[in-house]
């Protein structure tokens, strides 16, 4: 007995497949309920096959979206062959039989019962379960690396249909459409690199949840605005403390709950030093940068005096950090007991008035706490 080649093996089970194909029949209804988000043949029609493996893969074939809840959808017969000759499967005229036209609906869903007025603890639990669907179909879909914040308006109908769905119930966005024009967005970038734009997810949105339990299933038109929380300055590499920021050195980001003293702009922060180390991705706070130090504490500096409109300049030693137009206590190098308050006005430069002359030292230093306090004063969102 001789071996059958394998390509000779393989064309005989294609032909047997073919075969069966061509001894299918698809009879059509005239009405039809879907089962799920997507019309199967199954849903449309009564499939007859030469065996049951056969009819289950025919009836398994996938036609096109389901109508929304409520909703009906008019196919002709000419459209169901359309699409299997899309789906690859050439079908005799003679095969598809049945209702020339089938009208397909997806009712809505409806309370089992009326098991009284919904309270408060589970109307919230029952937006955190469709805000949390949403929230990840948006993670599959557009950015995984997104703080997406969600905020369901839900009838009383769809709250309803969820409680009585019971606690295994699961929900699935399966669509989603615009309502109105987007808010405005913010460039980001994604898991591979690539700079995308959030504006069309951003905004009220209208989707389509797919309700599934042990005793209904149904799709809920669900409204719902998406939103980002605002962005705020972040490091893009780790530095040390003293470190000047410059402009490559910082981004922004959008971050779920950032501190309550984070920067909204670039520009707030550049050529301000680091009060301690930051890492990589690290959200900057006014705890954490300071104006750039003209004068450091031990520093022999020029001290300009102007009196009179005369200008005098000698030499002091200052006992402070200080930023340009901070005020320090300086101290004489010919006698430390002589101290007094100059104005820094550049680097290793102070000046003082001799109407202004003073002894005074401060317990704390003047640099970094004026610095912070004007950038509380000057800290504002940046509208998205």
């Amino acid at each position: 007995m001789h071996a059958i080649p394998r390509h000779t093996l393989a064309t005989m089970l294609l032909l047997v497949v073919c075969s069966t194909a061509g001894a299918a029949e698809i009879r059509l209804r005239s009405d039809a309920q879907p089962g799920g988000p997507i019309v199967l043949l199954g849903d449309v029609a009564e499939v007859t096959a030469a065996s049951t493996p056969e009819r289950q893969r025919l009836e398994a074939i996938e036609l096109f979206p389901a109508p929304p809840a409520g909703g009906r959808r008019t196919v002709r017969r000419r459209e169901i062959a359309d699409t299997l000759s899309l789906r690859g499967i050439d079908w005799a005229e003679s095969q598809l039989v049945g209702s020339s036209v089938v009208e397909i609906h997806l009712p809505e869903l409806r309370r089992a019962a009326d098991n009284g007025p919904v309270t408060d603890t589970i109307q919230r639990r029952v937006e955190r379960l469709v805000s949390n669907a949403i929230v990840e179909f948006l993670r599959r879909n557009v950015s995984e690396r997104m703080p997406w914040e969600v905020k369901p308006q839900l009838a009383d109908d769809v709250v309803a249909a969820i409680v009585d769905a019971g606690p295994r119930a699961e929900l699935h966005v399966a669509d989603e459409t615009l309502v109105g024009s987007s808010h405005a967005g913010a460039d980001t970038i994604d898991g591979e690199g690539r700079s995308s734009t959030l504006d069309r997810w951003v905004g009220p949105r209208q989707f389509t949840v797919e309700l599934v339990s042990d005793s209904q299933h149904g799709m809920l038109d669900v409204p719902a605005v998406v939103s980002l929380p605002p962005r705020v300055v972040v490091v893009n590499r780790a530095l040390p403390t003293g470190a000047t920021l410059n402009v490559e050195d910082l981004s922004l980001v959008h971050v779920e709950r950032p501190p309550t003293e984070a920067f909204f702009a670039v520009d707030q922060v550049v050529g301000s030093e680091l009060t301690r180390p930051v890492a990589a991705g690290q959200v900057l706070d006014t705890a954490q940068v300071r104006a750039p130090l003209f004068v450091r504490r031990g520093d022999v500096v020029d001290v300009f005096s102007y009196a009179a409109g005369i200008q005098v300049k000698t030499l002091a030693r200052v006992r402070e950090d200080g930023a340009r137009g901070d005020m320090v206590i300086v101290e004489s190098v010919q006698n430390r007991r002589e101290t007094f308050r100059a104005r820094v006005t550049g680097v290793q430069r102070v000046e003082v008035f001799a109407r202004g002359r003073n002894v005074a030292a401060p317990d704390t230093p003047v640099s970094t706490t004026a610095y912070q306090a004007r950038l509380r004063t000057t800290r504002q969102p940046i509208a998205e």
